[in-house]
């Protein structure tokens, strides 16, 4: 028997791998964790602003500073652009499987009713 159990684990060595007990692990979707995406919109906002007073004030010396302090805050915004982007593809592909059943469900529908005349 101790054997038997040996070779099943030897060819499914990934049932090793599983959690035992009651926590289960949430999936890894390689999206930046919560608090770097907040971090990244307090650094952003404050930058985003003064940059773009700098950018209107007429001072012409101040006025690479502020682009300066206006792309560094679009690039603090960068984890939030990948959580909105991964939820954007999301609704995008459940639009697109509901157009494809709702797409099935009226071909099925003529075609039942073209029978019955």
């Amino acid at each position: 028997m101790i054997i038997l159990s040996k070779t099943f684990q030897l060819f499914f060595i990934s049932s090793d791998g599983y959690f035992r007990g009651r926590y289960l692990p949430t999936p890894d979707l390689g999206l930046p964790n919560s608090s770097e995406v907040v971090n990244g919109i307090l650094i952003a906002i404050p930058l985003i602003l003064i940059g773009f007073l700098i950018l209107k004030s007429s001072n012409e010396k101040l006025g690479c500073l502020g682009s300066i302090m206006l792309i560094g805050g679009i690039i603090c915004l960068l984890p939030l652009l990948a959580w909105i982007a991964s939820i954007a593809s999301s609704l995008l592909s459940i639009g697109i499987i509901l157009v494809v059943v709702l797409a099935v469900i009226c071909l099925i529908y003529n075609l039942i009713n073209k029978k019955k005349e």
